[in-house]
């Protein structure tokens, strides 16, 4: 999910049918948001006007590492849509000072 910071949405602009929107999403790097089986939520968010920020962890098989993304919401007429999507370093996510190994925090 690297390149440029529009790039989420340079996907959906181009996507005028849902048909030809599902090939370019299965194509690009944001195709981690279709296949999961399991999906964390972290329970805190930051929000600062009409723009929150919340950070998930994908899951995909048993015993797998989860892939962190970090979704952009802004607020458009009482709703909350996704503004953008990033990939982020998983790094940020762990606890290292368990005696059990990493944890997700």
């Amino acid at each position: 999910m690297s390149g440029t910071n529009d790039a989420f949405k340079e996907l959906i602009r181009a996507s005028i049918t849902p048909k030809i929107f599902s090939k370019r999403i299965r194509a690009s790097p944001f195709s981690v948001l279709l296949d999961w089986k399991t999906m964390s939520v972290t329970e805190g968010y930051f929000q600062l006007d009409s723009v929150a920020f919340v950070n998930a962890a994908l899951f995909f098989e048993d015993g797998a590492e989860p892939v962190i993304v970090q979704f952009r919401l802004r607020r458009s007429n009482g709703l909350w849509l996704i503004d953008r999507a990033s990939r982020s370093k998983k790094e940020l996510f762990l606890n290292n000072e368990s005696d059990e190994g990493v944890n997700l925090i």
